[in-house]
């Protein structure tokens, strides 16, 4: 766009920035697209968490109903917010660059509030946490990534408010323009295209974003994967869930595999259940015992079988 007021050699070259931001989110919209897919369509991820996962249905018309419809409204949304930033940046950039820290220090501090700030991986801790939840922020921001809006993640209704504050910096945009540039603004050797046509081109991206959303949302997805897909559940409300919903593995899953900041207030609970059933699972064996077996902690553990051997945690069939 800012080389749009340069001169040219030839009158086709003025589209070459458009052409350039065109293609990048058009690749941007397939790897998001291709991302939520493909985490969606997980067999064990269906299994162990059927409220939030499979929302892609099942039916093959369906699917590439859904993967068309979510490409075009990451598409949208990347090209909106990407021109929008790039128009406030042209005017001011120090204006832009106080948004964009407000937006990510609200977005942290939001998650702050709610107790929804940590990461589920234990090792996920500290600047690490906030570099990820940052990044989270901006992938989502500039792609429309539908995989983020699970809870432990951005949340639903983070990910939801998000969308109004990529409109808003569209209508910003539009705004600004207008008036610091002033009714004559113009871009182009010509002069050919004026603010009112850069505001309908956002408006057709934004539209595009819109119905393509709106299809998925009311057409594609089937009416009970709405009931939590924009979900104001926090992570520790979520793991909370899944431990008083789901079956042994799943309980698993919830607690373990997990850090224990996002399970902590069940703890009591977990603690029960783990030496209620213990001799059951050390008798079976199942599967994700044998996943989730070092993660356990040694005080779940009945007394009676537990051993240490070469420090490490050991079972001994009694």
């Amino acid at each position: 766009m800012l080389l749009n007021h340069q001169p040219t050699i030839s009158p086709t070259s003025n589209y070459i920035p458009l052409l350039s931001v065109l293609s990048c989110t058009l690749c941007t919209s397939f790897n998001s697209s291709s991302f939520s897919y493909y985490t969606d369509s997980q067999p064990r991820m269906r299994k162990l968490d059927p409220r939030f996962t499979g929302f892609i249905p099942d039916e093959p018309q369906k699917r590439l109903k859904c993967y068309i419809t979510m490409m075009a409204s990451s598409f949208g949304c990347a090209t909106a917010r990407t021109c929008s930033c790039a128009i406030i940046a042209y005017l001011s950039l120090r204006v832009y660059l106080f948004l964009v820290v407000v937006d990510v220090v609200g977005y942290l501090g939001v998650k702050r509030i709610r107790e929804d700030y940590y990461l589920w991986r234990r090792e996920w801790t500290g600047a690490k946490t906030m570099a990820l939840r940052v990044m989270e922020k901006i992938l989502n921001d500039y792609a429309f990534i539908v995989s983020f809006r699970h809870p432990r993640s951005m949340g639903g209704t983070v990910w939801g408010l998000n969308i109004c504050v990529g409109v808003g910096y569209v209508v910003g945009a539009i705004v600004a323009l207008r008036e610091v540039g002033g009714e004559d603004w113009t871009v182009g050797d010509g002069g050919e295209i004026g603010w009112r046509g850069v505001a309908c081109g956002l408006g057709v991206v934004v539209g595009i974003w819109g119905v393509a959303f709106g299809i998925f949302y009311w057409n594609v997805m089937e009416p009970v994967k709405r009931i939590y897909f924009l979900s104001g559940m926090t992570s520790r409300e979520f793991h909370a869930s899944q431990f008083s919903l789901g079956n042994d593995e799943v309980k698993a899953f919830a607690t373990f595999m997990v850090t224990e900041d996002l399970w902590k207030e069940i703890r009591g609970e977990v603690e029960k259940w783990c030496k209620k059933r213990w001799l059951e699972w050390e008798n079976e064996h199942p599967e994700w015992f044998e996943v989730c077996y070092d993660a356990i902690p040694t005080d779940f553990m009945p007394k009676s079988h537990l051993t240490v051997f070469k420090g490490k945690k050991n079972m001994m069939r009694r």
